[in-house]
């Protein structure tokens, strides 16, 4: 594992390496993995994390690389790393919603992965009637949270988000959007085999 220098939290590794050990476990074939984010845990207290997915193919893989922070001086420690690149990036197909720069995102990518599902909880718009989640800022037990906020995908302009904050946004905020949570919400029902229903999600989330 690299991970890059400078202030920069980018890690790298020989996914295809990883993705080959996985396959080693009994039963456990190449297709599984579309749908069985890999968690790496990295034995290191460097600040850093990525999840790195491959969207370009027929499937959806992902490597999450979480290093082991332990009482670290940011104040960030091991579940908000895994819940920020495992749970959010890995499992979610959630996006960042760091925002950094004024300089544009890779249009490619964005386009490429909602094509597929992911990115829920960012928008390349911010017409209150066209973002992913509309219908939570027009529900009044979401709506003192939820609007459209510009920043996200880690520039300050171009893509927006439906929070202020989340762990999306910082991973030391143990918090995911409404949007990240009914995304996530939603694959777990898919794995199981159920039907997802919003108004039982409205009842039973917590916020």
């Amino acid at each position: 594992t690299v991970i890059s220098g400078g202030n920069t939290t980018h890690i790298e590794c020989n996914v295809a390496s990883v993705w080959a050990q996985v396959q080693k476990i009994p039963g456990f074939t190449e297709a599984d993995l579309d749908d069985s984010p890999v968690c790496m845990m990295l034995n290191t207290n460097y600040y850093a994390g990525t999840c790195y997915t491959s969207i370009d193919g027929v499937g959806s893989k992902s490597v999450a690389m979480c290093p082991a922070l332990r009482n670290h001086q940011y104040g960030v420690d091991i579940p908000m790393i895994v819940a920020h690149e495992y749970g959010g990036h890995g499992f979610g197909r959630l996006a960042d919603e760091h925002p950094y720069t004024f300089v544009p995102y890779d249009d490619y990518f964005y386009e490429k992965g909602k094509e597929r599902g992911y990115f829920r909880n960012v928008s390349d718009t911010g017409d209150v009637n066209n973002v992913p989640w509309s219908h939570f800022i027009f529900n009044p037990q979401y709506s003192d949270e939820v609007d459209v906020f510009e920043g996200a995908m880690g520039h300050s302009r171009f893509y927006f988000r439906s929070e202020y904050n989340s762990c999306m946004t910082n991973e030391d905020i143990p918090y995911y959007s409404a949007i990240s949570r009914q995304a996530i919400v939603e694959r777990i029902m898919d794995y199981a085999g159920e039907v997802f229903d919003i108004n039982e999600f409205y009842a039973k989330d917590v916020h």
